[in-house]
This record gives structure tokens, sequence and C-alpha cells, in this order.
């Protein structure tokens, strides 16, 4: 990743903080790859980094839905959703967690594990929580 040197040429009459706006868009405009390649280098590892977590806090809640009994094959981290049980116990969610398992036990404690479609249709009010806990 190599950016090139520029002169860059903006108006210095103008205030100190729309100088430095205007100074950082031509010059994200003149190096289009570094910005490119930069940022996909930046969040690759920390995307990687949130789903190994969302993978461990999966294995620990049983790796199945509760509902349909979907199974996680170690590819579909995707479609898992942590349900709260109790939404007044609700302390945090768990999107674009990026916390240590140990971190987050005992939130996860008060879920259950579903796939996004069930997880809308216990929303929605189409199905129930309660009749498939008993049956587990």
């Amino acid at each position: 990743m190599v950016y090139r040197e520029q002169n860059i040429k903006i108006d210095r009459n103008l205030p100190e903080g729309e100088y430095k706006r205007e100074y950082a868009r031509v010059w994200r405009k003149q190096n289009k790859e570094f910005v490119r390649d930069y940022n996909k280098s930046r969040y690759a590892n920390s995307l990687e980094r949130v789903r190994s977590f969302k993978r461990s806090y999966i294995e620990y809640m049983g790796s199945e839905c509760v509902m349909c009994g979907l199974m996680f094959d170690g590819d579909n981290a995707a479609v898992f959703d942590f349900h709260h049980v109790d939404p007044s116990q609700k302390e945090c969610g768990f999107a674009g967690n990026n916390r240590k398992l140990e971190t987050v036990k005992s939130e996860l404690d008060k879920c259950v594990l579903v796939c996004s479609n069930c997880h809308r249709l216990l929303h929605a009010g189409v199905i129930e929580l309660d009749t498939h806990l008993e049956a587990i």
C-alpha cells in the first residue's frame, strides 16, 4: 500500500476545521486505492475477530436453534441470533459484539439460541417460545 504525495491546493482562507475536511476529502479522492487497501486490511482483522467471538457464543449456547433444530456447522454463524427469554432482564445486545466469552456468559445465560427465521417469527408473535422450551 503506497500512496502518492500530492501538492494539494486548497484555499488557505477557509476556517481551520473546514480546511482540514476539504484537504482530507481531496487527499482521499486522489489516493482511492491506498484508502481502499488500508480499510480492507484494517477491517478484515476486526471482522474475523468478531466472527470468532460469535462462533464461541453459539457453541456455548449448544449449537442448535431451540425452535427448529437448525445445527451450527461452523460456517453458518450468520443465521443465528440470541433471543432474550425475559426482555426486562436484557442488559446488552450482541450486535457487533467484540467481547470474549467469559465477559458475556451472564448475558448469554438469559438467552436462547435461535435461527434468524425463528427469531423474527418470535418477535412477530407467530410462534411462542414457551411451548418449545417445555419440550427441551
